[in-house]
């Protein structure tokens, strides 16, 4: 199977499908044999979070609300329905 493959490396890795497929069943099966599987595995579905939110969400509003990157740091952090994220918000994360 192509995910045990792909479990171990440290890529990032892209998992396509409509809705309601199982993506995010896939991206726990991979945290849970990757590296990672003794951190956290985080989920934000960026469909269901108003776009003036995403940011705050993703990188938090001050030293007390540090975001869900700073949640997954050392785990995994799964992004659902990235392609809804406004760009401005794609733009930051990149970076």
């Amino acid at each position: 199977m192509k995910m045990r493959l792909v479990a171990p490396s440290r890529a990032t890795i892209l998992i396509e499908g409509e809705s309601g497929t199982g993506k995010e069943l896939v991206a726990r099966a991979l945290h849970d044999m990757g590296r990672r599987r003794d951190g956290k595995f985080v989920v934000i579905n960026l469909a269901a979070t108003p776009r003036e939110r995403v940011e705050t969400e993703l990188f938090g509003k001050d030293e007390t609300d540090h975001g869900k990157l700073v949640d997954a740091d050392g785990g995994t952090l799964f992004l659902d329905e990235i392609g809804d994220m406004p760009l401005d918000a794609q733009t930051r994360l990149l970076r």
